[in-house]
């Protein structure tokens, strides 16, 4: 999974392979299956590169909010990855905001087993 990051994050910000090393990844939420906010995660500022990760077994779909914070209390809708799929799927999405602490706010998962997992990458 870091590859493909990795190789987004080549891509989205012009990253040489020298310094493609000095990627900081890490996952954001972890097999979410239902609604509502995950743990936060401190990240910091700087752009990075979200990526949801998305399985189920027949058909299913997924929506999950990315959401940020400056003070741990009041959180900011920042985007939202979209999957829908028969087994796998991935969603990207990038920000430049400057929020300390980060959470995925899943607003609907549907198909049967179907897990997401949110993973953040960061130069």
């Amino acid at each position: 999974m870091r590859l493909v990051i990795a190789c987004l994050l080549l891509t989205l910000f012009s990253i040489s392979p020298t310094r493609a090393a000095a990627l900081n990844c890490s996952t954001l939420a972890s097999a979410l299956t239902t609604t509502g906010p995950s743990a936060a995660v401190q990240i910091g500022g700087g752009a990075k590169t979200f990526q949801a990760k998305f399985s189920v077994t027949g058909a299913g779909s997924a929506t999950v909010p990315i959401e940020g914070t400056v003070d741990g209390t009041s959180w900011d809708p920042v985007f939202t990855l979209n999957v829908t799929n028969t087994t796998t799927s991935d969603s990207y999405s990038t920000s430049a905001a400057t929020y300390q602490s980060w959470r995925a706010n899943p607003s609907a998962i549907s198909g049967t087993s179907a897990a997401v997992t949110i993973s953040w990458c960061s130069q």
